[in-house]
């Protein structure tokens, strides 16, 4: 009997540690950025410098199929990275998976004051639904916050949460692997 009460017990607690989990599974996410070989890329000065977000995208390149990363900072500053070798193209050929907008998705990336390193989806958790890309966050004039132009929902950047706008869900949130002088790596 105690090993049946003990049983339930680990399972609850286990359970209930699910809930806690920040980290959105709901769509997959899976990118990853060789900053060894784009030194000097946005994504490298976004994950050492604190609240300097880029929202990133990949693309293809012409009709051949090599990947690009696409970043644009909150003052409308574009940069393309090729992904030039194999290594780099590689790891995207069983997919692109952008968190909500699937192959054709975005994430918002940067250091924050608080909770580090951060990677949140680009679109509205509160308007998107099975990967429509109508509902891409801007920025605001406070480099911390997005707005969704539908809700017109506030969210923060720092933490993810609503600051304006009506209740609702807040920002989806990826894990964040950044080895100075390596990679960046982002995923669920």
């Amino acid at each position: 009997m105690k090993k049946i009460v003990l049983l339930f017990i680990l399972c609850f607690g286990l359970l209930a540690g699910c809930a806690d989990d920040p980290i959105s599974r709901k769509y997959p996410c899976r990118f990853l950025f060789y900053t060894q070989w784009h030194p000097t890329s946005m994504i490298v000065a976004a994950m050492t410098s604190y609240n300097e977000f880029v929202r990133v995208s990949m693309g293809v390149q012409g009709t051949g199929g090599a990947y690009e990363v696409n970043v644009v900072d909150r003052k409308g500053r574009k940069e393309t990275n090729k992904l030039t070798n194999e290594l780099e193209n590689r790891y995207f050929l069983s997919g692109v998976y952008m968190g909500a907008g699937g192959a054709m998705g975005s994430l918002l990336v940067g250091q924050t004051n608080f909770n580090g390193r951060v990677a949140w989806d680009a679109l509205c958790p509160n308007c998107t639904v099975d990967y429509s890309t109508k509902y891409q966050l801007q920025w605001t004039d406070n480099p911390a916050q997005v707005k969704c132009g539908s809700c017109k929902r506030i969210y923060s950047l720092e933490t993810g949460n609503i600051l304006s706008g009506g209740e609702g869900h807040s920002l989806l949130r990826y894990i964040v692997t950044y080895t100075p002088g390596v990679s960046v790596q982002i995923g669920n």
